[in-house]
């Protein structure tokens, strides 16, 4: 029992710490959809997505035939 009272009490403190720093986290990241902004990596997605993968997208299309229908079965998604 006394182990059982010790563990209950180790994991309402570890509890406490992880609900310190998610908040914290929250607060000052201003990572998110409320604070503006958007993640390093999802701007760097974008920018793959606008460059080289769209000049492939362009490039694949213009030579046509098995190329364009590799990249049509491969990508339905027109990337802008």
């Amino acid at each position: 029992l006394a182990n059982q009272d010790t563990l209950v009490e180790r994991l309402e403190r570890a509890v406490v710490r992880l609900e310190a720093v998610s908040a914290r986290g929250v607060a000052d990241c201003g990572i998110n959809g409320i604070n503006g902004g958007l993640a390093p990596c999802v701007d760097a997605y974008d920018l793959l997505l606008s460059g080289p993968v769209c000049e492939y997208l362009e490039i694949s299309r213009a030579i046509g035939d098995d190329v364009a229908q590799h990249v049509s079965a491969r990508c339905p998604v027109s990337v802008p």
